[in-house]
C-alpha cells in the first residue's frame, strides 16, 4: 500500500495539473463557441447605398477549414519534430519528450491560439461591423425606409430579404472588425517565430537559416490577410487590427509563461514518484559469509546495514 501511494503520487500530480489545463482550455473554447457560433449579433444600422457596403459576395481564397487545419498541424509537427531532436541530442527519454511537446504546443501555442479566438470573437459580437460585402448577402427592402434614404439618414429598422445564402453566412456579414483569420493567422506566425528564438540554435542550418524560416512565416501571414480584404470579406483595418491582435497575444503569452521551467513543471513530480519508488523498496540484508572466521565482522556489518533499512522504512512512513 505504501508503495502505491508512493508511486501514484507523482502522476496524479501531473494529471492533476493536465485536467486543470484543459478545463481552462475549455472554458475559453466555450466563449468562442456562444460568440461565433451561437450568439446573435446587434442589428447594426447603414447608411443607404452605401458604397463600402456595396461590394461582391465571394467564396473565401483562403477557407476557414483549411486555415484552422494548416494552423493546428503544422505547428505540431514543427514542435514535435524540434522537441525530438532535442531530446535525442540529450539523451532524454519519452517522458521528457512528451513533457516538452504538451508544453509547448499545448500550453504554449494552444492557450495563445484559443486566448486570441476567444477576444477576436467577443470583440466581433459586440462591434458587429458589416462586412464590404454586406448588401449582397442581406439585401434590405429598401421601399420600407425610401423616405430615409432621399435626406441620407442612417437606416436601423430594416429587414434582410435575400433568401440565396444560409443563415450562417448572413451571421457573419455583421462579423468584420476583426479578422479572424489575420488574427489566427499571425499568431501561429509569431508563436512559430518565437519558438524557433528560444528552441533553436542561433547558427542552427546557417546564420540566414532560422531568420529565412521566420520570414517565411509572417509571409504567409500576411498573404491569408490580404486575401481577406481581396475576397471583400473585411476591410483593410479589419486585418490590421486582427494581425496586431495575434501578435499581442502570442507577444503576451511569451513574457507571461515561465518557459525556462514550462517544461519541469509536467516532469518534476514523474521523476519524483520514481525517487519515492526507489526509495520505498528497503535494502536485502547482506549474505552470511561463508568463511566463519569473518562473522564477527560481518556480522557488525550486516547489523548496521539492518538499522539503516530500517531509518531509511521509518523515514518513508514520516514522508507519507
Amino acid at each position: 500500500m505504501l508503495q502505491s501511494s508512493q508511486s501514484s503520487f507523482g502522476v496524479g500530480g501531473v494529471a492533476c495539473r493536465v485536467i486543470i489545463d484543459f478545463c481552462i482550455l475549455l472554458a475559453i473554447g466555450g466563449v468562442i463557441l456562444y460568440y461565433g457560433v451561437w450568439g446573435e449579433p446587434r442589428n447594426t444600422g447603414f447608411f443607404c447605398y452605401d458604397p463600402t457596403l456595396s461590394h461582391p459576395y465571394r467564396e473565401s481564397s483562403v477557407p476557414s477549414a483549411w486555415l484552422y487545419s494548416a494552423g493546428v498541424f503544422l505547428p505540431f509537427i514543427f514542435v514535435a519534430m524540434t522537441e525530438l531532436s532535442r531530446t535525442r541530442r540529450s539523451g532524454g527519454n519519452i517522458t521528457a519528450f512528451l513533457a516538452d511537446l504538451y508544453a509547448h504546443f499545448v500550453i504554449w501555442y494552444g492557450f495563445g491560439a484559443l486566448v486570441s479566438q476567444a477576444v477576436t470573437y467577443v470583440l466581433k459580437f459586440y462591434v458587429s461591423r458589416l462586412r464590404p460585402h454586406f448588401f449582397a448577402v442581406c439585401k434590405p427592402d429598401y421601399t420600407a425606409f425610401a423616405s430615409l434614404c432621399e435626406t441620407d439618414s442612417f437606416i436601423l429598422d430594416y429587414n434582410c430579404t435575400n433568401t440565396d445564402y444560409s443563415a450562417s453566412v448572413l451571421r457573419e456579414a455583421y462579423q468584420s472588425f476583426p479578422s479572424g483569420h489575420s488574427s489566427f493567422g499571425f499568431h501561429a506566425a509569431a508563436f512559430l517565430c518565437l519558438y524557433l528564438r528560444e528552441r533553436w540554435r542561433k547558427n542552427a542550418g546557417g546564420i540566414v537559416w532560422r531568420p529565412f524560416i521566420q520570414f517565411v512565416f509572417l509571409t504567409a501571414a500576411m498573404i491569408v490577410g490580404i486575401s481577406r480584404v481581396n475576397d471583400f470579406k473585411h476591410f483593410p483595418s479589419d486585418v490590421v487590427s486582427g494581425a496586431l491582435l495575434g501578435a499581442l497575444v502570442a507577444l503576451f503569452v511569451y513574457f507571461t509563461i515561465d518557459l525556462s521551467g514550462l517544461r519541469n513543471h509536467y516532469l518534476f513530480d514523474i521523476q519524483e514518484s520514481r525517487s519515492s519508488l526507489t526509495r520505498s523498496y528497503p535494502k536485502e540484508p547482506d549474505r552470511m559469509p561463508r568463511n566463519t572466521s569473518q562473522v564477527g565482522l560481518m556480522g557488525t556489518r550486516r547489523i548496521d546495514s539492518n538499522y539503516k533499512t530500517f531509518d531509511c522504512y521509518a523515514d518513508s512512513l514520516q514522508d507519507e
